[in-house]
């Protein structure tokens, strides 16, 4: 399973790099081909497919093409990776748990642990950590169930971790699209300033551009972002909670053991 996992992730990787290496050809394409002067754009004498490329991705500038476009396809990654990590199959299997509680009831731990020990979703992993500590420490019922606790606690918050990617992702890109919002207003009133004032509206369309469609870029990456790591992570946490009685569940019925 941890050999498919990581194939996985390397699938996942590729397609996203091939991407955007397949848009930056792209890019660069539209930017030596595009014949469309000032005028053109703003009297509307302009093919709307190629004018949402050249205003929504080419006039945003580096800014974009090397900062918010790669962020943007690093947090769809994230988002896919770990919607797979976090999926009940791979954390919570029902399969794995009504076996594990089927055994439960022959009240054997070594079957248990040795059942437990093939298996790496939460429940499976906490069972089975906490019966090797068991192993260096003196601990009754209750010090076990505290342990599987600790254990589970520790393992959902490693995967929290991870998580917190995408929430790092989500409120970096709005920063990221503010600082290219400021350098394109402070472009523009240099142009001002270079026009003694009086500017042609075509002089400020650059730094405008920037302004704005580094906002677009930056609020695009962070919504979706902050989205999907809110749902990934109150579904975790359910999951973890949910984990936590069936451990019980399953020690209830050695209890007598200790």
């Amino acid at each position: 399973m941890k050999m498919n996992k990581n194939w996985t992730r390397l699938w996942l990787l590729v397609i996203s790099l091939f991407v955007l290496i397949g848009l930056s050809a792209q890019l660069h394409a539209q930017g030596e081909e595009s014949s469309l002067d000032e005028s053109a754009v703003l009297e509307g004498d302009y093919d709307e497919g190629v004018s949402f490329l050249r205003q929504f991705v080419i006039e945003g500038g580096p800014i974009v093409w090397f900062v918010l476009m790669p962020l943007s396809f690093y947090s769809c990654y994230q988002a896919i990776d770990l919607s797979i990590k976090t999926s009940r199959e791979i954390l919570l299997p029902e399969e794995n748990t009504k076996q594990l509680k089927k055994i439960a009831e022959k009240g054997d731990k070594e079957v248990i642990k040795a059942a437990a020990a093939k298996q790496d979703d939460l429940l499976s992993y906490s069972l089975s950590r906490a019966f090797n500590l068991v192993k260096t420490k003196e601990v009754g019922y209750m010090g076990l169930q505290q342990m599987v606790s600790d254990v589970l606690q520790e393992r959902t918050l490693e995967i929290l971790r991870k998580v917190e990617r995408l929430n790092l992702t989500g409120n970096i890109s709005p920063m990221v699209g503010l600082f290219g919002t400021v350098f394109g207003m402070i472009k523009s009133f240099n142009t001002i300033v270079e026009a003694g004032g009086q500017p042609d509206a075509s002089q400020l369309a650059g730094g405008i551009s920037i302004a704005l469609v580094t906002t677009f870029w930056g609020l695009f990456v962070a919504i979706p972002s902050l989205f999907i790591y809110g749902y990934l992570r109150n579904k975790l946490e359910a999951m973890a909670s949910e984990a936590a009685v069936e451990a019980e569940t399953v020690l209830d019925k050695i209890e007598g053991i200790y």
